[in-house]
């Protein structure tokens, strides 16, 4: 029985390191994805953006699109 239980728990820690390794390729994938869109917008009106402040816009945006996906029940 204390053999199962220790596999249900070693089953659990690697499904959630797993879901953690997809989050956070999610959100490097959507910071990138908000870079270049800054970019491109900046590039599109003539203007340069610094990568500072391209660095904080897209770490602005990612809690509002958390906030968003939690609304909509995704």
């Amino acid at each position: 029985m204390r053999e199962r239980r220790e596999t249900e728990d070693d089953f659990k820690k690697d499904e959630e390191e797993e879901d953690d390794s997809v989050s956070d390729l999610l959100s490097d994938r959507f910071r990138l994805s908000a870079i270049s869109i800054a970019e491109h917008e900046g590039k599109r009106n003539g203007m340069e953006i610094s990568q500072p402040i391209v660095a904080c816009i897209s770490d602005l945006v990612f809690p509002y699109i958390d906030i968003s996906f939690k609304s909509d029940g995704l």
